[in-house]
């Protein structure tokens, strides 16, 4: 008799060797397929760091400008000042890691590095591939920005803390600091706050939030935050109730508050109608500031060519006149800049080299040349230091030097300066000697409130300055502080 179909045995016989076949096979597949994905990565790696090379070697990219010099390193992806992922040119991936980085050497080869791709960690020694390894599931990249403990600029009393938490720091009338956390579920990573109170910032998921009238946050009030634009990198305002922004595509956007055309839903706010600046065509941006008394606006380009435009009574867009000027003219060809910060009426910007330049009202010796003359073109500043960090103020200046060092001068009758005094300085004086600082911000908004913060390689946030406080009695009480430690910024 025919049997028919198999027995109960013979078909688990039969699944028994089919799953060894699978536990044989499968990991040579998957070895295949990893073998695959690394050879793409290494492909990648390979491109990137030729094109970088190639770039270098071709005089395209400003080793200074972009400081890549030999024994310094360079963050890839890091866009604050220049973001070197978006200026190279390569068929194929380019690196995604927010650590990823590269050194270069005097000849312009990649000395070492590391950079990330489709979740593969790849190791560069002496421009050559040395590992690549798989990145841990736990350590992927997030979504959401890693977070740098940083100032508020426009009012140096506000700070972001290393989780994106929003603080406002005061000086109370016992000399005690107040340390207020705005009430808001919102993780920030920039904030400008111009003259009338108009709160400018970014998330850190890159999106531009107004924050309407920001200081009835700190006494408890919801902050009221409207999105207006996303991809976000750098924004700035004006007390004319213009905003500027940089998307992360390096393009140039502008709006007024006041005359933008407002979409509303229910009563609320939805979008603002930003048009582009008439700015070059073609041409891409990395930073861009303003003045908030004086109404005048810098930028700079990723070539690291500075353009102004706006109030010129004191000389301070730099161009050598007085004269206002509606378009951006570009300040001091052939220097090429890294950062830029603008006070009451003057202005003070950092070139690749390092070197320090000011510019405009000098009446109170803010400039920091030893005279209190205006200049209406750059004039180099302590020639012979390099610095890496400066904030104009309110006729004031501040600035730290590439060892970490601390430097003021200019107006000081509220104690801004930080040296115990109330006498003004025509020249840098060295402050908090024996500490190394990173970052510092003035605020330039009231001169009954005039703070200087900085924040110290420990991440100690630094306050001192003077303000006016009412009394039981209404009487208005001086405060004026020393420098002193506010609070720990970063675990």
């Amino acid at each position: 008799m025919k049997r028919k179909g198999f027995t109960l045995i013979e078909l688990l016989a039969v699944i028994v060797i089919l799953a060894i076949i699978a536990l044989i096979a499968t990991p040579m597949i998957l070895n295949v397929v990893e073998k695959a994905r690394i050879g793409a990565v290494k492909e990648s790696g390979h491109g990137y760091v030729e094109a970088v090379e190639k770039y270098q070697l071709e005089g395209q990219l400003d080793s200074s400008m972009y400081q890549i010099p030999k024994n310094t390193v360079i963050k890839i992806n890091a866009c604050e000042t220049t973001c070197l992922r978006d200026l190279i040119e390569v068929k194929g991936e380019k690196p995604n890691g927010s650590n990823d980085y590269i050194k270069l050497d005097t000849k312009g080869i990649i000395e070492e590095g590391k950079l990330t791709f489709q979740g593969y960690e790849v190791t560069i020694k002496n421009g050559k591939i040395e590992s690549v390894t798989k990145v841990n599931q736990t350590q992927e990249e997030s979504p959401i920005e890693v977070v740098e403990p940083s100032l508020g600029v426009g009012v140096s009393n506000f700070v972001i803390d290393e989780e994106g938490n929003l603080w406002y720091i005061d000086v109370l009338v016992d000399k005690t600091i107040s340390r207020k956390k705005i009430k808001t579920d919102t993780k920030f990573r920039y904030l400008d706050v111009n003259y009338h109170y108009l709160g400018t910032a970014i998330d850190t998921k890159g999106n531009l939030l107004l924050l309407d009238n920001i200081y009835d946050a700190v006494y408890d009030s919801a902050l009221t935050e409207i999105q207006v634009l996303e991809g976000v990198k750098s924004v700035t305002s004006d007390r004319k109730g213009n905003i500027y922004a940089i998307d992360n595509k390096n393009d140039l956007w502008k709006m007024n508050i006041n005359d933008s055309e407002i979409e509303e839903n229910e009563g609320n706010i939805i979008n603002y109608n930003f048009l582009k600046m008439p700015i070059k065509e073609g041409t891409k941006f990395k930073s861009i500031i303003s003045a908030d008394e004086s109404n005048y606006v810098m930028t700079i380009d990723m070539d690291g060519n500075l353009w102004a435009w706006g109030d010129n009574s004191f000389g301070q867009l730099g161009d050598g006149t007085q004269e206002d000027k509606t378009e951006p003219v570009q300040i001091k060809e052939g220097t090429k800049f890294v950062s830029v910060s603008l006070g009451f009426a003057h202005t003070m910007a950092i070139d690749v080299e390092g070197n320090l330049w000011a510019w405009g009202y000098n009446s109170f010796g803010q400039l920091g040349d030893g005279t209190q003359e205006d200049k209406t073109e750059p004039v180099q500043i302590k020639e012979g230091t390099k610095f890496k960090s400066i904030a104009a103020g309110n006729n004031y200046s501040v600035a730290i030097d590439e060892e970490g060092n601390l430097w003021t001068w200019g107006n000081n009758y509220r104690g801004q300066l930080g040296d115990g005094t109330a006498e003004r300085k025509l020249i840098p004086i060295q402050i908090i000697e024996g500490t190394k600082f990173q970052s510092v911000s003035t605020d330039g908004l009231e001169e009954h409130d005039i703070y200087t913060t900085a924040i110290d390689e420990d991440w100690n946030l630094w306050i001192w300055g003077y303000s006016r406080k009412y009394g039981s009695d209404s009487s208005i009480i001086p405060i004026t502080q020393e420098p002193v430690i506010a609070m720990q910024l970063k675990k």
